[in-house]
């Protein structure tokens, strides 16, 4: 987090359904592969500090909102 903060990070690209990193979906735990809706802690941390998580599946809608930010 320090060097996210240090380096103005806003935007993360992290792996869905990990317990860690999962921004939308993660495992449940029980080790049979069912999925909850649910942030990992890695994300749920990120987005408190305010950077924006998305997942490896959706990494078109970061393209975008880069390009905007690029041209404001």
């Amino acid at each position: 987090m320090q060097l996210c903060l240090q380096h103005n990070i806003k935007y993360a690209v992290l792996t869905e359904n990990s317990p860690s990193c999962g921004s939308d979906y993660i495992y449940d735990g029980s080790f049979s592969g069912a999925k909850i809706v649910g942030s990992g802690v890695v994300s749920a941390l990120l987005r408190r500090e305010g950077i924006q998580v998305f997942n490896q599946n959706i990494v078109g809608r970061l393209r975008k909102l880069l390009e905007v930010s690029r041209d404001n």
